[in-house]
C-alpha cells in the first residue's frame, strides 16, 4: 500500500488536479508561417512563457519522412536538465528542457542543438523564435505552437487562472527538487484574486461604450 497503491493513487490525484487547472489557465498560441529563401517554417513568440510552459515542433523525419514531435519545455533550474520524456503527457514526443536564463541567443543555441543541422533556428526579432526546414529538402517543419499559462484575470485569449498552486500559478514546472505536479492535489486552490472579485467569472473584459450617433434631424432641432 505505502510503496505502490498509495503512490499511484496520489499520482492520479495530482494528475487530475493539474489537468483541471491547466484546462482553464493554459492557452495555445499557433506559430506564424514564414519563408526565407528556399526554407519554410514558423515563427513563435516566447514572451510570457513560465517554467513548465512548452513549445511543440512537428516535422517530418529527414531520413524516414515520418512525423515527429519535439516538445521544448522552459526550465528555470539548469540542474534539472536533461528532462525525461515523461515530463509531458504525450507518450510519443521527445522532451527537451531549455534554460531561459541566458536570453534568446542561448535559447536559439539549445533548440538548434536539439533539432540538428537539417534545421535553421534563429531569433529574427524580440522574443520570436524562428524554426525553418529546407523547402522540398529532407527536413520539413509542419507546425509550431506554444502553450502558455495565463496569470491575469483579464489577459484575454480565452484562458482564466481559476486555480493556483497555493498562491502561485501552476504551469507544471520541473526543478532539481522535483516536479511541481508532485503533491499538487493537496495544494490546489481557487485563485484569491477571483475570490476577491467573482465578477471576473462573467465579466472577462470591460466593454468600452461606443458614442451614440446623433441623427441629422436631431442636430437641426438642437441648433434651433
Amino acid at each position: 500500500m505505502r510503496d505502490n497503491a498509495l503512490v499511484q493513487a496520489q499520482n492520479q490525484l495530482d494528475g487530475m488536479a493539474a489537468a483541471m487547472s491547466q484546462a482553464l489557465s493554459d492557452k495555445t498560441v499557433q506559430g506564424t508561417a514564414v519563408t526565407a529563401g528556399s526554407q519554410t517554417g514558423f515563427d513563435i513568440d516566447l514572451a510570457g512563457m513560465l517554467a513548465g510552459n512548452t513549445v511543440r515542433v512537428s516535422y517530418l523525419d529527414p531520413l524516414t519522412q515520418t512525423p515527429k514531435t519535439v516538445t521544448f519545455m522552459r526550465v528555470n533550474d539548469p540542474a534539472a536538465l536533461p528532462l525525461s520524456n515523461a515530463a509531458t503527457s504525450d507518450p510519443n514526443d521527445r522532451v527537451v528542457g531549455i534554460d531561459f536564463s541566458g536570453g534568446m541567443a542561448a535559447i536559439v543555441s539549445q533548440v538548434s542543438a536539439a533539432l540538428g543541422s537539417n534545421f535553421a533556428v534563429s531569433n529574427p526579432v524580440g522574443a520570436d523564435l524562428r524554426i525553418l526546414g529546407a523547402s522540398g529538402g529532407p527536413a520539413s517543419v509542419t507546425a509550431v505552437s506554444a502553450t502558455k499559462t495565463e496569470t491575469s484575470l483579464t489577459g484575454g485569449g480565452g484562458a482564466l487562472p481559476f486555480f493556483v498552486d497555493g498562491t502561485t500559478a501552476y504551469a507544471g514546472a520541473v526543478t532539481s527538487a522535483g516536479a511541481q505536479l508532485t503533491g499538487f492535489a493537496s495544494r490546489i486552490a481557487v485563485n484569491g484574486a477571483l475570490l476577491a472579485d467573482p465578477s471576473k467569472l462573467v465579466a472577462y473584459q470591460t466593454r468600452r461604450k461606443r458614442p451614440r450617433a446623433i441623427r441629422p434631424g436631431r442636430i437641426s432641432s438642437m441648433s434651433g
